[in-house]
């Protein structure tokens, strides 16, 4: 008897898990992506990445890598600034 309301209560506490990530998980996704040296093809390390227009942005690690999440279903204008390389903005 015991067994079983354990099972039962375990149970109940998946499905409020479940149901509660699924009711607070929004509609949004991540952009992630990769900055690369146009010359060399090499990565390029802390580039700031934002979404132009918004404050949403992430900083690229050292093997040039960044992910920012929490994005809104759309269309968005990226750009990418190094101190020193200047600006560049792609759709």
């Amino acid at each position: 008897m015991k067994r079983l309301l354990l099972i039962g209560t375990l149970l109940v506490m998946y499905v409020m898990v479940v149901v509660t990530t699924q009711l607070f998980s929004g509609n949004t996704g991540k952009i992630r992506g990769k900055i690369i040296s146009k010359k060399s093809s090499d990565p390029v390390a802390f580039v700031v990445v934002q979404i132009k227009g918004t404050t949403m942005g992430a900083q690229a690690n050292q093997d040039g890598e960044y992910i920012i999440i929490n994005v809104p279903p759309g269309k968005y204008e990226l750009c990418a600034t190094l101190l020193g390389w200047g600006t560049v903005c792609v759709t």
